[in-house]
């Protein structure tokens, strides 16, 4: 949802409305905060007691079947039935060393270190093209910096944070001709980026609209109209003893920099690094899941079952790009069909059916810049979830995806002769690594 373990800045960057993971979830805000967040969460856990079932500082370092059961790490924990691996998309930060570094006179420092650094009065340039650097820029300009400026080396877009805008944008499906694309982006030129539309990508940049995730922030351009902050694009040769040099593209060409031959410098008294985080790996998992390049992560059944073992679901770890098709409502749903399989081996698809389920994805999106399953949006994503069920007769009982009586029964039962009702939590604290094994 867009919060981390060192910074308290960000914010979702989808409306609330989307991460509605539990009915007892109460959203006070359209684009929570991370204290928000977390208070739901803690809320969550504290009502269910979680706590009794979570081992912390426990690594993860292999994950496999014997028997028809999973072990993890080792026989201790025993068997279980099912694996949920949600290590998530973001773990340590990642390091990025520029040329030239020792020779800048400022400083520099990470944008996950916002919440200490002072920037009152400094010329600050913020490096990035991200999520991260919006937020960077944000916190530059509220709290006194002289002037921010963003070196962007990559084109992206930006959306404003308005949920009926985002609710549209996630329920457009793209086609595999790129016109619809093309649509969006003319509007989304017309009607956000209006005198700025120099700033949205190039129509020949290979991240469209429906390829890689969007910024969503609303204030960037506001702050960039406002003179309060420069938003540049070009590629960034390294420091400079007194800021960022880099060589503008396009139109940025002709921004109010300091040209030295053909490179610009952007004058800093502070420079943050928005380099994000590094993906955690899920390396393990069974090496078998990762053989075949056609099949492999996010190349998996509804992108979240490998296609070798539906018993095992990988929740928002496999996501790379998309609108709107991360997070807590598909957590739930995921979750459910998981169980469904665990619970009903009829309703379980097989190796065959799933690859040709992928086989499929790719025939349709094939076209699209992004990858068959590189980038989902929301009505994409339940779209999946609506023909996994019609195609699965077995699945027809589950299709209300809630617990009714019957099934609840159903639960109990098999309860009481399994160990659906251990849920383990493991937590390793180095790679940020949540696994929860049912």
């Amino acid at each position: 949802m867009g919060t981390n373990a060192t910074s308290s800045r960000p914010a979702a960057r989808r409306a609330s409305a989307f991460y509605t993971f539990h009915p007892e979830v109460e959203w006070q805000s359209d684009y929570p905060r991370k204290r928000e967040i977390l208070d739901q969460v803690w809320k969550l856990w504290r009502r269910y007691e979680l706590s009794s079932r979570t081992s912390f500082g426990c690594k993860v370092n292999r994950v496999w079947k014997e028997d028809r059961r999973w072990v993890v790490n080792d026989y201790r924990h025993g068997y279980f039935d099912g694996i949920i691996a949600a290590v998530g998309t973001c773990g340590e930060i990642r390091e990025y060393t520029l040329q030239g570094q020792q020779s800048f006179v400022g400083e520099v420092v990470h944008s996950s270190q916002l919440d200490e650094t002072n920037v009152t009065g400094k010329r600050v340039v913020v490096v990035g093209a991200g999520a991260s650097a919006a937020e960077a820029m944000e916190y530059a300009c509220d709290h006194g910096a002289a002037h921010t400026k963003v070196v962007s080396r990559s084109q992206r877009w930006l959306i404003p944070r308005h949920p009926l805008l985002n609710a549209l944008l996630a329920a457009l499906i793209a086609d595999p001709f790129g016109l619809l694309a093309s649509v969006v982006e003319y509007l989304v030129r017309i009607f956000s980026y209006g005198d700025l539309s120099h700033m949205a990508p190039s129509k020949s940049c290979k991240h469209g609209i429906f390829a890689s995730t969007p910024v969503v922030n609303s204030r960037v351009l506001e702050l960039v109209r406002s003179g309060s902050a420069e938003w540049l694009q070009g590629d960034i040769k390294g420091f400079d003893t007194d800021g960022i040099r880099y060589t503008p593209r396009g139109s940025m060409a002709s921004d109010t920099t300091t040209r030295q031959g053909s490179s610009n410098v952007a004058k800093a008294d502070l420079c943050i690094l928005a380099t994000g985080y590094a993906r955690p790996s899920l390396s393990f998992l069974p090496s078998a899941f990762f053989k075949d390049p056609r099949y492999s992560a996010p190349n998996w059944y509804m992108q979240n079952f490998p296609t070798d073992d539906a018993t095992l679901c990988c929740l928002n770890c496999t996501w790379l790009h998309g609108i709107g098709a991360v997070g807590g409502a598909h957590i739930t749903i995921y979750t459910r069909f998981l169980l469904a399989f665990l619970l009903d081996p009829a309703t379980r698809p097989s190796s065959w059916w799933m690859r040709r389920w992928v086989d499929w994805a790719h025939l349709v999106k094939k076209p699209l810049p992004g990858g068959a399953l590189a980038f989902v949006s929301s009505a994409e994503m339940y779209c999946w979830f609506l023909f996994a069920i019609l195609l699965q007769p077995a699945l027809w009982p589950w299709a209300r995806f809630r617990v009714g009586e019957d099934i609840a029964e159903y639960l109990i039962a098999w309860q009481r002769s399994s160990t659906l009702s251990t849920v383990e939590m493991l937590y390793a604290k180095g790679g940020g690594l949540s696994l929860m094994t049912v």
